[in-house]
């Protein structure tokens, strides 16, 4: 619960370059894994943590060779037979490549997002199974006379003649 580390498996010793018994005895935040700066806020975390609370959070480290590093972390308490909290139990996950991703598709998502809002054609995407709809740019908006919000409350149903509606539940059936 201070934040001494009493146990490490052998995957953050091989990507520090470690040996355990540089690690055992110290404090987690003074191992040199975590990126500068960050040792209030992970000395928060395992404080309530120790407290009783599991807390996950994303962190960023450091590895020899692999550089700057995104980590879902999770930090848990242990609990001995009386309910009292003996250990901190920390464990995390490389989430790198997956950040790198959301970020490049967010980023994708605004460009196209941009280009959509920026033609002269309504369009419209709606949820395949509830018929809601769930974009509209603003051409679209304003071919119905709605603002987007109003846009977004909306189903297919309210907007095609009967006709357009029968091909179109042929395509959503496809």
């Amino acid at each position: 619960p201070e934040g001494i580390v009493t146990e490490v498996n052998q995957v953050p010793l091989t990507l520090m370059g470690l040996q355990r018994d540089e690690v055992l005895g110290r404090l987690f935040w003074e191992i040199g894994w975590l990126e500068p700066g960050s040792e209030p806020r992970i000395q928060a975390i395992i404080q309530t943590a120790a407290h009783g609370e599991v807390v996950r959070e994303d962190v960023n480290a450091r590895f020899p060779g692999l550089g700057r590093r995104e980590v879902d972390a999770i930090f848990s308490p242990l609990r001995d037979a009386a309910g009292q909290v003996v250990n901190v139990i920390g464990f995390g996950v490389d989430i790198t490549e997956r950040k790198q991703m959301e970020r490049l598709l967010n980023e994708k998502e605004g460009q196209m997002r941009t280009i959509v809002q920026a033609v002269f054609d309504g369009i419209l995407i709606a949820d395949v199974e509830s018929r809601r709809l769930i974009f509209g740019n603003q051409a679209m908006c304003w071919m119905l006379g709605v603002t987007e919000d109003e846009l977004l409350t909306m189903h297919l149903e309210l907007i095609h003649p009967e006709a357009v509606l029968q091909e179109l539940n042929l395509k959503f059936a496809e």
